[in-house]
């Protein structure tokens, strides 16, 4: 390896930095790491040594005094690598994802008929994406059900937690010894989320839309059970 070789790193790696401090997905480790930074370092030096020479072409005039006033133990495209063009391809590459994620599935589904989602990697963050305020069944694994309005869930996929926030309308039981549900209190909607619930993903047992129309069909046949009483108090946490 040069010393110039290892000096291209740097941009790569502001770069990116700034891509998981705007967008961030799981932090890469060993060969991952190096595999991405050592990519992005490669964008940086392709798009500097671009910027030069498109640069030299239109002005040369201006091409002329940088190359007799700057120093030239500091290479000018290094320079122009790690600013601005390693800031300016962080930046772009976060803001641009969910659309790159976009046209990756749309060409994915042309090739093999099937749909991916490559915008998350993880079904946790795929599901809340999908969900979010929509009106979703919550079950936890102590078998409490609710239904309610999704308003965030943890965006962050290196938190050693993860929650998720929703606003009931509906909460009841699912009966230990059968696959019945009973739903014993109805929360009257509010326009604000002051009393919203907040649950660790680690108590989850399901996440899912919530159909009315299945709901219907389930209290027809008796799968659920409703013993509501209107109430104006929502619990601040569960």
């Amino acid at each position: 390896m040069t010393s110039q070789f290892i000096l291209w790193g740097f941009p790569g790696f502001i770069a990116y930095y700034l891509l998981q401090q705007v967008k961030p997905s799981r932090t890469k480790s060993g060969w991952d790491f190096v595999v991405e930074v050592g990519i992005l370092s490669l964008l940086c030096f392709i798009l500097a040594r671009g910027a030069v020479y498109y640069t030299s072409w239109l002005l040369p005039s201006l091409s002329g005094y940088v190359r007799c006033y700057w120093p030239r133990e500091y290479p000018f495209t290094l320079a122009l690598g790690l600013f601005p063009i390693a800031e300016l391809l962080g930046l772009t590459l976060a803001f641009t994802r969910s659309v790159r994620a976009r046209l990756l599935a749309h060409y994915h589904r042309l090739i093999t008929g099937k749909t991916r989602n490559f915008e998350f990697v993880d079904i946790f963050f795929a599901t809340c994406s999908d969900l979010l305020g929509e009106l979703v069944t919550v079950t936890l694994s102590s078998g409490k059900v609710y239904v309610g309005i999704l308003l965030a869930a943890t965006e962050d996929p290196n938190e050693t937690r993860r929650f998720l926030k929703f606003a009931p309308v509906l909460e009841g039981y699912c009966k230990n010894d059968t696959k019945l549900l009973s739903y014993a209190a109805f929360y009257e909607p509010t326009p604000d989320a002051h009393h919203s619930i907040l649950v660790s993903a680690d108590q989850l047992s399901s996440l899912a839309w919530f159909d009315w129309e299945q709901f219907d069909r389930f209290v027809d046949d008796g799968t659920i059970t409703l013993e509501l009483k209107q109430t104006m108090v929502r619990p601040n946490s569960r």
